[in-house]
């Protein structure tokens, strides 16, 4: 099996994660409900849990492509220390790409309800996006460690929710002057 490029809509992704898990990263993939954007994916072969494809994995459960890689390679070297780790990365990612793929095959046709992940894949799954949104990696039978602060997704601003810091109605500087008062007549 080789590397198959998909592209998708954020909600056709979002769709398919709510489905397979109906995990606590629910509220992370609602933002996409109504988000029509095309994510351009490029899904290695299944069969391993090898850093393309973790990187593969965290692309699709985080509906995003821009992924600081030496922060992803951080991650993989942490995740496959985990117990079940490399068999979390392979199974996710396998039944993730079999599906996408199917999709794909059928012309568009919806495949997304037929898509349903173990209990530990979808713990998984929750454990993967909240590490890259925090950026601090929580595991019950490891030590918390503090992976990254300004690359941690929570920085990014959500799409059209929060403007981002400074750059909207303010110039540079402006958190210095006095606020302007109007004095009651």
């Amino acid at each position: 099996m080789s590397s198959t490029d998909i592209s998708l809509t954020r909600r056709e992704i979002a769709i398919c994660l709510l489905a397979a898990t109906a995990s606590s990263a629910l509220p992370h993939w609602a933002v996409a409900q109504d988000d029509h954007t095309h994510l351009n994916i490029t899904l290695p072969a299944a069969g391993g849990a090898s850093f393309e494809v973790f990187i593969a994995l965290s692309q699709i459960v985080l509906i995003e492509t821009d992924l600081d890689r030496a922060v992803a390679r951080r991650l993989y070297d942490l995740f496959m220390a985990e117990p079940y780790g490399p068999k979390h990365i392979a199974t996710c990612y396998a039944g993730l790409r079999e599906t996408f793929s199917k999709r794909g095959e059928r012309g568009g046709q919806d495949t997304f309800a037929h898509t349903k992940l173990a209990y530990g894949e979808t713990w998984f799954i929750s454990h993967l996006v909240t590490t890259w949104y925090v950026g601090v990696y929580y595991h019950p039978e490891r030590p918390t460690q503090w992976i990254m602060l300004q690359e941690a997704m929570m920085y990014r601003p959500a799409r059209g929710l929060i403007p981002e810091p400074y750059y909207e109605s303010v110039g540079f500087g402006s958190w210095a002057n006095p606020p302007g008062l109007e004095t009651p007549k």
